[in-house]
Protein backbone atom coordinates (compact mmCIF):
# COMPACT_ATOMS: atom_id res chain seq x y z
CA UNK A 1 0.00 0.00 0.00
CA UNK A 2 2.96 2.34 0.05
CA UNK A 3 2.73 5.13 2.60
CA UNK A 4 0.56 4.24 5.56
CA UNK A 5 -0.19 7.83 6.52
CA UNK A 6 -0.91 11.03 4.62
CA UNK A 7 -0.93 14.25 6.65
CA UNK A 8 -2.14 17.51 5.08
CA UNK A 9 -2.81 21.05 6.26
CA UNK A 10 -5.34 23.19 4.38
CA UNK A 11 -6.97 26.58 4.88
CA UNK A 12 -10.02 26.61 7.13
CA UNK A 13 -12.93 25.45 4.93
CA UNK A 14 -16.19 27.33 4.46
CA UNK A 15 -19.37 26.03 6.04
CA UNK A 16 -21.61 23.86 3.89
CA UNK A 17 -24.22 26.62 4.39
CA UNK A 18 -22.13 28.97 2.25
CA UNK A 19 -20.87 26.64 -0.49
CA UNK A 20 -23.61 27.26 -3.01
CA UNK A 21 -25.68 30.21 -4.17
CA UNK A 22 -28.80 30.43 -6.31
CA UNK A 23 -32.32 29.14 -5.77
CA UNK A 24 -33.47 27.65 -9.08
CA UNK A 25 -29.95 26.73 -10.21
CA UNK A 26 -27.32 26.16 -7.57
CA UNK A 27 -23.77 27.20 -8.34
CA UNK A 28 -20.61 27.56 -6.24
CA UNK A 29 -20.56 30.77 -4.24
CA UNK A 30 -17.73 33.27 -4.84
CA UNK A 31 -16.30 32.55 -1.36
CA UNK A 32 -16.30 28.79 -2.06
CA UNK A 33 -14.58 29.34 -5.42
CA UNK A 34 -11.88 31.44 -3.72
CA UNK A 35 -11.34 28.80 -1.03
CA UNK A 36 -11.18 25.95 -3.60
CA UNK A 37 -8.53 27.86 -5.55
CA UNK A 38 -6.37 28.63 -2.51
CA UNK A 39 -6.85 25.22 -0.90
CA UNK A 40 -6.17 23.48 -4.22
CA UNK A 41 -2.81 25.24 -4.57
CA UNK A 42 -1.88 24.42 -0.99
CA UNK A 43 -2.92 20.79 -1.44
CA UNK A 44 -0.88 20.39 -4.64
CA UNK A 45 2.16 22.00 -2.99
CA UNK A 46 2.09 19.21 -0.38
CA UNK A 47 2.26 16.60 -3.18
CA UNK A 48 -0.08 14.01 -1.67
CA UNK A 49 -0.10 10.54 -3.21
CA UNK A 50 -3.13 9.16 -5.02
CA UNK A 51 -4.76 6.66 -2.68
CA UNK A 52 -6.42 3.76 -4.48
CA UNK A 53 -7.52 1.84 -1.37
CA UNK A 54 -10.22 2.35 1.26
CA UNK A 55 -9.25 4.97 3.80
CA UNK A 56 -10.11 6.44 7.16
CA UNK A 57 -9.99 10.24 7.36
CA UNK A 58 -9.50 12.30 10.51
CA UNK A 59 -10.00 16.07 10.38
CA UNK A 60 -8.90 18.48 13.12
CA UNK A 61 -10.17 22.03 12.63
CA UNK A 62 -8.74 25.26 14.01
CA UNK A 63 -11.02 28.20 13.21
CA UNK A 64 -9.57 31.61 12.34
CA UNK A 65 -11.69 33.35 15.00
CA UNK A 66 -13.80 32.62 18.09
CA UNK A 67 -17.24 32.40 16.43
CA UNK A 68 -19.34 29.34 17.28
CA UNK A 69 -19.38 26.72 14.53
CA UNK A 70 -20.56 23.18 13.86
CA UNK A 71 -17.59 20.99 12.94
CA UNK A 72 -19.63 18.78 10.62
CA UNK A 73 -20.54 21.76 8.42
CA UNK A 74 -16.91 22.00 7.27
CA UNK A 75 -16.40 18.41 6.16
CA UNK A 76 -17.98 18.51 2.67
CA UNK A 77 -15.66 21.13 1.19
CA UNK A 78 -12.58 19.21 2.39
CA UNK A 79 -13.70 15.81 1.10
CA UNK A 80 -14.81 17.27 -2.24
CA UNK A 81 -11.39 18.92 -2.60
CA UNK A 82 -9.61 15.59 -1.98
CA UNK A 83 -11.75 14.00 -4.71
CA UNK A 84 -11.32 16.89 -7.16
CA UNK A 85 -7.53 16.69 -6.80
CA UNK A 86 -7.61 12.89 -7.07
CA UNK A 87 -6.09 12.20 -3.66
CA UNK A 88 -9.00 9.79 -3.14
CA UNK A 89 -11.17 8.32 -5.90
CA UNK A 90 -14.47 9.23 -4.25
CA UNK A 91 -15.90 10.08 -0.85
CA UNK A 92 -18.56 7.36 -1.07
CA UNK A 93 -18.59 4.41 1.33
CA UNK A 94 -16.63 2.13 -0.99
CA UNK A 95 -13.62 4.51 -0.79
CA UNK A 96 -13.93 6.23 2.60
CA UNK A 97 -14.75 3.94 5.52
CA UNK A 98 -14.80 6.52 8.31
CA UNK A 99 -14.57 10.28 8.71
CA UNK A 100 -13.95 11.80 12.11
CA UNK A 101 -14.02 15.54 12.59
CA UNK A 102 -13.40 17.71 15.59
CA UNK A 103 -11.58 20.72 16.95
CA UNK A 104 -7.79 20.87 17.27
CA UNK A 105 -6.06 21.84 20.48
CA UNK A 106 -5.96 25.53 21.32
CA UNK A 107 -2.99 27.33 19.82
CA UNK A 108 -2.91 25.28 16.62
CA UNK A 109 -2.43 27.08 13.32
CA UNK A 110 -5.81 28.05 11.79
CA UNK A 111 -6.97 25.63 9.13
CA UNK A 112 -7.73 21.95 8.76
CA UNK A 113 -5.30 19.15 9.59
CA UNK A 114 -6.27 16.05 7.61
CA UNK A 115 -4.85 12.63 8.36
CA UNK A 116 -5.59 9.82 5.93
CA UNK A 117 -4.76 6.21 6.79
CA UNK A 118 -5.59 2.86 5.19
CA UNK A 119 -8.99 1.65 6.40
CA UNK A 120 -8.77 -0.87 9.19
CA UNK A 121 -10.79 -4.07 9.13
Amino acid sequence: MGNDLVALHLPFPPSVNGLFAGKARRYPSPAYKRWRGLAGWELEAQRPPRLRHRVDIAIALTPPDKRRRDADNHCKALLDLLVAHRVIDDDADDCVRTVTIGWAAAGSEPGARITITPAGG
